[in-house]
């Protein structure tokens, strides 16, 4: 997905900083993005589709298809739309939003599956708990 938001960056000719300020995340979170040293979240999939409805939520998250999202018409501020225009775009973001859930959900049943198959092999040693006073707890397994 990194490679895509580099195309978007590019075919929006717009800078990483101004992007990340866009979809309102810390410009440092881009950074990371872009070096590779971090993966973009599902909350940042979806922060980029809401401000950027004309970018294919398939090719943003999949890969596949076009980058542009040629159902989605761009409105303008001076332009008359009806209502019919808003009803089909709020549809295509919902979808939009179940297919990030969706897509979410794979991925937590993948990792819930991981954590099974890790825990066969592995016993849990030591827990400890932060609370927000300051305190903690160790709990230790006998």
């Amino acid at each position: 997905m990194k490679n895509r938001i580099e195309k978007i960056l590019k075919e929006e000719k717009i800078a990483s900083s101004k992007f990340a300020d866009e979809i309102s995340i810390q410009r440092s979170s881009m950074s990371h993005i872009l070096s590779g040293r971090n993966k973009p979240s599902l909350d940042i999939a979806q922060r980029i589709l809401r401000k950027f409805p004309h970018i294919n939520s398939d090719w943003l998250i999949l890969g596949v298809g076009d980058m542009y999202d040629k159902t989605v018409n761009s409105l303008s501020l001076f332009e008359n739309s009806e209502d019919n225009d808003v009803v089909d775009t709020e549809e295509k973001l919902i979808e939009q939003k179940t297919m990030v859930e969706e897509e979410a959900q794979v991925e937590y049943v993948t990792k819930k599956t991981i954590q099974q198959n890790i825990s066969k092999e592995k016993k849990i040693k030591k827990i400890m708990v932060f609370y927000d006073d300051g305190s903690f707890e160790e709990l230790i397994n006998a």
